[in-house]
């Protein structure tokens, strides 16, 4: 029986439908592979509204957590959420944001790449780079940077917690 290494993960990295219409499954893999990390599954999928919907969070504690963030954001900024969302409960931003985040990721096809390795965790969010577009362009090398354009929403599941990564392979494995 083969022994693992006790720092051995397992992540899932989410290619999203706009990463993939421009072209970017090659790079990440590259870069995946390039840090000395294994891809041990690759498929491409077409999230449907219920996958989304068990995949994300959705709890009424995340969309009020969202809303406060768009809150903040807004108040940073010094811009009227009420005049561009026509709301100003946290919670109720957090819905219509979660709305958003399914209408996105069902948009079109999305790459699912789940990855191994020492540490993969946390390589993979190096990898990614800062999931806030503010911060991500200064940090030179991560995936997120290098193609931040007018949509920050390139590719980014370093945002999710380990619990909601072992979910989603889990979930994952089920599909197949």
């Amino acid at each position: 029986m083969a022994t693992t290494h006790p720092k051995e993960e397992r992540t899932l990295l989410l290619l999203k439908p706009d990463g993939v219409k421009r072209g970017l499954v090659g790079e990440v893999v590259r870069r995946v592979e390039q840090r000395g990390l294994k891809i041990v599954g690759l498929k491409m999928i077409r999230p449907t509204e219920a996958f989304i919907k068990e995949f994300l969070p959705g709890t009424e504690s995340w969309k009020m957590g969202m809303g406060q963030k768009t809150l903040d954001t807004y108040s940073k900024y010094n811009r009227d959420p009420k005049r561009e969302l026509g709301e100003t409960d946290p919670l109720k931003i957090g819905e219509i944001i979660f709305g958003w985040l399914i209408k996105f990721w069902t948009s079109g096809p999305a790459v699912a790449i789940a990855v191994s390795g020492i540490h993969a965790i946390d390589m993979v969010r190096k990898i990614v780079g800062n999931t806030i577009p503010a911060k991500a362009r200064w940090a030179p090398f991560g995936v997120i940077t290098r193609w931040i354009r007018r949509c920050w929403r390139i590719w980014k599941n370093g945002r999710f917690t380990m619990w909601c990564t072992l979910r989603a392979i889990r979930r994952r494995r089920r599909m197949n």
